[in-house]
C-alpha cells in the first residue's frame, strides 16, 4: 500500500473526492494537490517524492503529453504514473501508454471503479482501456503509435509542438544526432518522407489541450 500521492488537477471539487477516497484506502496516506504541472514542479523541488502521481492530462499550464513527459523524466522509475483524464481518444491513450504511464483512468468512470483500478496499480497490474472495437481510423492511429519506441513517441510530441532538434536534443538530454536518427526512424514507421509531414500526423495523432 503508497503512503505518499500527488494529485494534479485543476478542479478542487475532484482533487477533494480523490483525496478522501485515497485516505479511505489507507489512512495513513499522505495526499498532496495542486491544480498546475507549474505547482507540481514546485512540489518536487522542494523534496516531494511521491509513490505514485495522479494526473490530469489537460492542465492550463501543459500541453498534453509534453507535461506527462516533463513530470515522468523528474521521478524515480517506480513511481507510478496515472492519468486520469476526460480526454479518452484511443491515440491519446495509446500515445501515454507507449510513453510509460502506468495506467490511464476515464474521468467518467464512478469514483468507486476508479478507485478499484488505483489499488490494481498499486498491486503492479498496467491498466489500459481496450480498443480492439475501435474505427479503421482509431485503430490506424493506434498502430502508428504502438510501432514507436518510447524516446520516438517523445520525440514526436516534441516535434507536434513545434520544437527544432536543438531544442529536442537539449529538453531530452539527447545528441542532436540521436534526434536525427530517431526522426529518420519515426519517417519510415509513419510512412511520411519529411519533417512537415511527420508534423501533420504528430498533431493528428498526438494528445494535446
Amino acid at each position: 500500500m503508497f503512503d505518499r500521492y500527488l494529485i494534479i488537477d485543476d478542479h478542487p471539487l475532484y482533487c477533494d473526492a480523490l483525496r478522501l477516497a485515497l485516505e479511505g484506502i489507507n489512512p495513513k496516506a499522505q495526499v498532496n494537490a495542486v491544480t498546475t504541472a507549474t505547482d507540481a514542479h514546485v512540489y518536487l523541488d522542494k523534496g516531494g517524492l511521491p509513490e505514485m502521481v495522479i494526473l490530469d492530462l489537460m492542465l492550463p499550464d501543459t500541453d498534453g503529453l509534453n507535461g506527462f513527459l516533463a513530470l515522468k523524466k523528474r521521478l524515480p522509475d517506480e513511481t507510478k504514473m496515472v492519468v486520469i483524464s476526460g480526454r479518452e481518444e484511443p491515440s491519446i491513450v495509446r500515445a501515454l501508454q507507449s510513453a510509460g504511464a502506468d495506467a490511464f483512468i476515464g474521468k467518467s468512470l464512478a469514483m468507486d471503479e476508479m478507485i478499484r483500478k488505483l489499488r490494481r496499480v498499486m498491486w503492479g497490474e498496467v491498466i489500459f482501456p481496450n480498443f480492439d472495437h475501435a474505427d479503421a481510423e482509431t485503430q490506424r492511429q493506434s498502430k502508428l503509435i504502438d510501432g514507436l519506441s518510447p524516446a520516438q513517441v517523445r520525440i514526436l510530441a516534441a516535434l507536434a509542438d513545434g520544437r527544432l532538434n536543438k531544442q529536442i536534443a537539449y529538453d531530452l538530454e539527447l545528441a542532436e544526432a540521436t534526434v536525427k536518427s530517431h526522426l529518420t526512424a519515426i519517417y519510415k514507421k509513419l510512412g511520411v518522407s519529411n519533417r512537415t509531414q511527420a508534423i501533420l500526423v504528430a498533431r493528428q495523432i498526438m494528445p494535446k489541450e
